[in-house]
């Protein structure tokens, strides 16, 4: 090898930058795996016996390995064997719903007649709000949360870092799946917010936005000053000089709360149009050069705003992606009474989702390369079909779920055995813990990250110590958000 005079700081920072990316199809299969581990966990779950599968040590078990150890191993080192995995998990989930014979046959034999047998199915009961909300939007945080600290690892593969202009990487999805999942649920998807009917009311609620992102604000400036004060490895060309995730998330939440004063959250699919293609245009008339060369066509980076070029206008890209997630939770909220509602909810899931591949590969064609950094309309239309397309198989989980457990195929829970509050642990899921406090979790993730990169020099670090380092990681992160769950603790920042 030959002598090197970089600092580890500029090794490490080139380690993590400068990559091309992998292919739609990868990060597709990728996002398959957790509705598949989803699948295999519920399975697992509802076929041991009640007074086994209700004792939350079992149920953290099954859920630190299935989700935490096996996403961390398939992101890393198994991530040239994704097909056999995913494979292997749905043959092993139809396997064990099989077992049960005689319920096995008796659905076999009601296929005979199949109008009487969808009837059947269709009549399931299946209230209120399904778990694939939840799932979803823990499934987005835990993937984080592995990545963020895997990326610094070389068992990581380097395809799937953060792209440096144009391109497809699993981190890539972080920062837009992040805004997505938090709009689904958002009080205007609720449909709580009507137009402002004064400039007196915008203000108001303007001003109280602002005063309640300041959370996300102190987590801002606090990042901000511990990464420069610890000279932790920073690469400029995600956010900028002093931009960074809190930031935008900021900006994202007045800008959206400004804008529903005077257009009603009904139309927010229209709003994420709009702002959208304002933004495309602006892109393709100079803004995109600006944004990859700076003011001074070199790439430097003179004042605040070319500082944080990145940062700044890829901010319009983001507010986008969060009214199109509005527009979606409103249609995912919308109460619903049994299987079949929910099946024609998830065949339009389906269109919409094919609709917009379509219009994925013409973007591609016509107009740019997707490219997070931009924030272009390629990349906007490409997280929607990446989210939606998980959004699609956790529904499916579910139904598929409620179905086996109404034909016996899986266990049902006494109603005798129910749980009586919220952090019940005989109903301990890993991902409704993780949900419940997202932002505590996200910010463990990232403090237990800078902990880990300044103790052990991961450049180095061989591929097993790498993958025993992230599960002690993980765990330590899975036990305190359970442990909050479990006591029924929620932290709110504001």
């Amino acid at each position: 090898m030959e002598p090197t005079n970089m600092s580890y700081k500029e090794e490490h920072i080139n380690f993590v930058s400068g990559h091309n990316g992998t292919s739609f199809f990868e990060i597709s299969m990728l996002a398959a795996t957790t509705s598949a581990t989803l699948l295999l966990r519920e399975i697992v779950l509802l076929k041991l016996s009640y007074s086994i599968a209700s004792k939350l040590r079992v149920r953290f078990l099954v859920d630190f390995v299935l989700f935490a150890m096996l996403l961390a191993t398939i992101f890393s080192a198994l991530a040239d064997k994704i097909l056999l995995i995913l494979s292997f998990y749905l043959l092993t989930s139809f396997f064990l719903v099989s077992l049960n014979s005689s319920a096995t046959s008796s659905i076999i034999r009601s296929l005979a007649s199949p109008a009487p047998a969808f009837k059947s199915v269709s009549a399931v009961p299946l209230s209120g709000r399904p778990s694939f909300i939840t799932n979803f939007r823990a499934t987005v945080n835990l993937a984080t949360a592995i990545c963020i600290l895997a990326v610094d690892f070389a068992v990581f593969p380097r395809r799937f870092c953060k792209v440096e202009t144009f391109g497809k990487g699993l981190m890539d999805v972080g920062v837009a799946s992040y805004v997505l999942s938090n709009s689904i649920v958002a009080p205007e998807a609720r449909g709580r917010l009507a137009v402002a009917r004064s400039w007196s009311q915008v203000v108001e609620r303007v001003s109280r936005s602002a005063v309640s992102s300041w959370p996300l604000l102190v987590l801002g400036f606090g990042r901000l000053v511990s990464v420069k004060g610890s000279d932790y490895h920073e690469v400029f060309s995600e956010y900028g000089v002093h931009w960074n995730f809190f930031f935008t998330l900021a900006v994202v939440r007045i800008a959206s709360t400004f804008i529903l004063c005077f257009v009603s959250s009904n139309k927010s699919w229209l709003v994420a149009c709009i702002v959208a293609g304002l933004h495309e245009f602006c892109l393709q008339r100079g803004l995109k050069a600006y944004i990859f060369y700076g003011s001074d066509g070199k790439g430097g980076r003179s004042g605040f705003v070319d500082s944080n070029r990145e940062g700044i206008f890829s901010c319009p890209g983001y507010i986008a992606i969060y009214f199109a997630g509005v527009q979606l939770g409103q249609f995912l909220l919308t109460p619903r009474q049994n299987v079949g509602q929910w099946m024609k909810a998830l065949l339009t899931l389906v269109v919409t989702h094919v609709i917009l591949w379509c219009l994925l590969f013409a973007s591609e064609i016509y107009l740019d390369l997707v490219s997070r950094r931009l924030a272009n309309v390629t990349y906007i239309i490409w997280m929607l079909v990446y989210n939606i397309q998980i959004l699609v198989a956790m529904l499916a989980v579910d139904l598929g779920v409620a179905v086996c457990k109404e034909f016996n195929l899986l266990r049902k829970i006494p109603v005798d055995q129910e749980p009586s509050r919220n952090g019940d642990p005989r109903t301990f899921h890993l991902l409704e813990a993780i949900n419940r406090n997202g932002l505590a979790y996200f910010l463990l993730a990232n403090l237990f990250t800078g902990f880990v990169n300044m103790s052990v020099a991961t450049l180095q670090t061989p591929p097993v110590l790498s993958l025993v380092i992230i599960f002690g990681y993980l765990f330590v992160l899975s036990a305190v958000i359970s442990l909050l769950h479990v006591f029924n603790i929620s932290v709110k920042f504001w």
